[in-house]
């Protein structure tokens, strides 16, 4: 049961394709600082985030009380999903996360990645805001922008890729970005990747993770809105 009228209970309540949903409310048994190796996965698909060495990130909790997974874009720190996953044509991602921001450069926030090319994958950017490397598409071709920096504070960020390659961006509860991409449908299976796999080390983040939701369905723009609701009651922000 959700705690406050309109707010859904759970992700799932949603869609019944949810591959990956992580919360920092799930982190028990730390204290500040501490390196986290697994993050849960809620989805019942069993695709827990894991990571070792410094590539792992640390605890942390926020001036409000939320936890968060504190990630240093000196460590190139990243979690990687347990399963692999079939890329689909359509699909929604929905992020809770702080990020800084240096000189303005890019920040990869989540990485499909195919382990073939950096031109068979699909990133979540910030600064560029978004861009989809699929099947021989340029990179410059594929941005979005305007620029989604948190600037430190916590933001949801949401990104919806609709079969005919319709890709939406959302800060908050705000469309900010919509743009047809034109893309060849892959096939392959991969883990997903919270954070970046480089290879530049700018991509890296200093920042931190409180949420991370993943859809094989491009949603509708109703559930958007409570998928976006949910995600920034739970981690503390008016929208």
């Amino acid at each position: 049961m959700s705690t406050i009228v309109g707010v859904i209970g759970s992700p799932l309540e949603l869609s019944s394709n949810f591959v990956l949903s992580c919360e920092s409310d799930s982190l028990t048994g730390y204290t500040v600082g501490d390196p986290v190796t697994s993050w849960t996965d809620n989805s019942g698909t069993g695709n827990h985030a894991s990571a070792s060495g410094s590539l792992r990130p640390t605890y942390n909790v926020d001036a409000n009380g939320f936890k968060y997974l504190k990630y240093t874009r000196a460590d190139k720190t990243r979690l990687i999903t347990a399963n692999n996953q079939i890329q689909p044509n359509s699909i929604t991602v929905c992020l809770v996360l702080r990020i800084d921001l240096i000189n303005n450069e890019v920040k990869e926030i989540f990485n499909a990645n195919t382990g073939v090319n950096s031109k068979d994958r699909q990133r979540i950017l910030t600064n560029y805001s978004l861009q989809s490397d699929v099947s021989g598409i340029a990179q410059s071709s594929a941005v979005v922008s305007p620029s989604i920096s948190s600037d430190g504070q916590k933001v949801v960020i949401t990104y919806r890729r609709e079969a005919d390659g319709t890709i939406s961006v959302l800060k908050n509860s705000l469309l900010i970005k919509k743009q047809l991409v034109t893309f060849t449908p892959q096939t392959f299976n991969a883990p997903y990747t919270i954070g970046t796999l480089g290879p530049q080390d700018n991509y890296f983040i200093d920042g931190g993770y409180y949420q991370v939701h993943v859809c094989h369905e491009s949603l509708n723009d109703q559930k958007i809105q409570k998928l976006i609701r949910y995600a920034a009651f739970k981690s503390g922000i008016r929208i």
